[in-house]
């Protein structure tokens, strides 16, 4: 009988245990740090509420059992040690960071404390991960890692317009993904016969002088590859390539919802929510290196029908059709 009981208890314990590690994760604040390597109101800020919001749903509730630690670096890699110290010191449970400089800093800066990443092209060679299905250590996140992707706006555009022969792409060198993307938009160019000119946007001051060339150019078309140097000046293209009369395609739909023509790339929001979907697996217990590192699997075609008409240009009814989304 004495064994019956014993039994009964441990039995009992199985059940109960888990329920009172999660009471006791309940009753605790959870802290949050983020860290963005561009400023406030920049893309990672924007997109970043989407973050806010997933966690949220899950039931983490800023203010009541969740605090977030935010740190922007506006551009200034040189912030990074400064601002993981701080979120150190803050004892964050996890951080949470954006960008491959971002996760490479976090990775050498916050041994111990669980990291989640997004945006690391290749994290593997960038050292931040051993693999993606076992990250090791204490790091895991969402890779960003589609520069196939790249090509298939150079089939879209040239669907878009089929005259098109000439395209001009901006697009920032000195990011590292952006060169694999550039490699992939090279290889459809000359599947399709069109010739591409490559102009560097690696910041704020390389706008003037770029759209200084491009008339001169005499491109067909533009194609804009999403960076944060390029979604800072998002309306700031859109309005010329509006004035200039030409055709503009963007890898992220944050381009085309201020006046951008069309985009093709991965769906942003989908990558936030799987971020805050391991980080709420991390809070509740989960470690990074128990993770895989997931990769992109949502692209969404979006098309701004009103700077289509704007332009003076018809849409294929085929590309319409496949539109995720259409803004009139």
């Amino acid at each position: 009988m004495r064994l019956i009981g014993v039994a009964v208890v441990l039995t009992l314990n199985l059940f109960v245990m888990p329920h009172a590690v999660e009471a006791q994760q309940a009753g605790k604040v959870a802290r949050v740090g983020v860290i963005g390597l561009t400023g406030p109101g920049s893309m990672d800020e924007q997109v970043y509420k989407v973050f806010r919001a997933r966690l949220a749903e899950l039931g983490w509730i800023e203010g009541k059992n969740l605090v977030f630690e935010s740190r922007w670096a506006d551009g200034k890699v040189d912030r990074l040690p400064g601002f993981i110290n701080e979120l150190v010191v803050a004892r964050a449970d996890v951080i949470y960071g954006a960008s491959t400089p971002v996760a490479i800093a976090l990775k050498k800066g916050a041994p111990s404390i669980p990291v989640v990443f997004s945006h690391v092209s290749d994290p593997i060679a960038s050292g931040v991960i051993q693999t993606l299905s076992r990250p090791g250590g204490n790091i895991t996140g969402v890779s960003y890692t589609a520069p196939e992707a790249a090509g298939k706006l150079v089939q879209l555009i040239s669907e878009f317009v089929p005259s098109i022969r000439r395209v001009v792409v901006l697009w920032n060198k000195a990011n590292h993904a952006k060169v694999l993307e550039m490699d992939q938009v090279m290889t459809a160019s000359r599947i399709l016969s069109i010739d591409i000119t490559s102009l560097d946007f690696s910041g704020p001051n390389d706008y003037p002088t770029a759209f200084n060339q491009i008339p001169h150019k005499h491109p067909d078309a533009l194609i804009v590859l999403s960076d944060p140097v390029t979604w800072d000046r998002r309306q700031a293209i859109a309005d010329f390539a509006l004035k200039q009369r030409l055709p503009t395609i963007y890898a992220q739909r944050t381009y085309v919802e201020p006046g951008g023509l069309i985009s093709y790339g991965i769906e942003e929001r989908a990558i936030f929510r799987r971020v805050a979907e391991q980080v709420d697996r991390v809070l509740k217990g989960t470690k990074p290196a128990d993770l895989p590192v997931e990769q992109p699997t949502k692209f969404e075609l979006v098309i701004n029908l009103k700077t289509a008409k704007a332009l003076g240009l018809t849409i294929p009814q085929t590309l319409l059709q496949r539109a995720d989304q259409v803004i009139e």
